[in-house]
């Protein structure tokens, strides 16, 4: 009886795997394609006719990150995976250049279920092509509510998809109504921390003497009125994703304390001298010009 075997997918690898990752690979209809430097990428490209290549950055120094943003540049229609250390994540530069270079990347050690799932949308990525996917393609992706085939659509599709893996700070700018908080949800839902709360605030619609209750929290006792403790926004969103709209219409005091939250992860309630520490995401939307709001006085330039 005849027997059918699946053709193996090829991708280039600048790096090494254990030999039971390599394992699981083959088992899992992959074929890897290792090249010891870096400039050998494109010949290896060529000559297995590969779409998909997989980087190891190392510990992301600026002179590898530098070769690998022009190897990048000069494949467009190569689908690119970085294979990165979850310490290198803590660079800014590190993140800036998987965010704008790379489709998607994978921590060390290897998780072979992420491996294998990047690998595979990554090849199908590529056997799209350069078309502008359809409605239905951009339903697969898994986001809600942004439907559509425009330019800029695509282009906010890939940006949330890239941004929603990068446990970082992110602002949505754009008029109002134009779908700022669907953007921010999606963020939430693609990433590491969609099984935790969601907690949505509009600044622009807080009295300003509440503003600091209202995103930190306070004491009992803290000013009159206040007759019991009260959690805030910030911390009601623990291991989730806070998003702060307007941040623009955020008073300047309120901005002091929300970049000391950005910098050290830390906040005090009002009337309290505790600092607690927060595992919480970031995400902020305004439609304000916040250049302009900076040369005015009226945002902090350093938030």
């Amino acid at each position: 009886m005849a027997s059918v075997h699946p053709v193996a997918r090829d991708f280039v690898h600048y790096g090494a795997f254990a030999p039971s990752v390599d394992r699981a690979l083959r088992d899992a209809g992959w074929r890897r394609v290792e090249v010891e430097q870096l400039e050998h990428v494109p010949e290896a490209l060529r000559r297995y006719d590969a779409h998909v290549a997989l980087l190891d950055l190392g510990a992301g120094q600026a002179p590898m990150l530098r070769r690998v943003e022009r190897l990048i540049a000069s494949h467009p229609s190569t689908e690119w995976l970085a294979h990165v250390s979850e310490h290198a994540l803590t660079d800014k530069h590190v993140c800036e250049v998987i965010y704008g270079s790379f489709f998607d990347f994978c921590t060390q050690p290897v998780d072979i279920n992420r491996l294998l799932a990047a690998l595979g949308h990554a090849w199908g990525m590529a056997k799209l092509g350069p078309q502008a996917a359809s409605a239905e393609q951009q339903a697969a992706l898994g986001l809600e509510g942004m439907v559509g085939a425009s330019t800029a659509l695509v282009e906010l599709h890939s940006q949330v998809r890239k941004l929603a893996a990068v446990n970082v700070p992110v602002l949505v700018t754009g008029e109002s109504g134009t779908g700022k908080e669907v953007a921010a949800r999606n963020l939430h839902r693609l990433s590491a921390r969609a099984r935790g709360p969601f907690v949505a605030i509009n600044c622009g619609a807080l009295p300003e003497k509440l503003v600091q209750s209202e995103l930190f929290g306070h004491e009992r006792g803290a000013f009159t009125g206040a007759n019991a403790r009260k959690i805030g926004k910030l911390e009601s969103a623990q291991q989730g994703t806070v998003f702060l709209d307007e941040i623009g219409d955020l008073p300047l005091d309120a901005q002091v304390n929300l970049l000391r939250f950005l910098q050290e992860g830390t906040i005090e309630r009002i009337g309290g001298n505790e600092h607690l520490r927060l595992d919480v995401r970031v995400i902020a939307a305004t439609h304000v010009d916040l250049e302009r709001a900076v040369a005015e006085g009226q945002f902090r330039a350093d938030l």
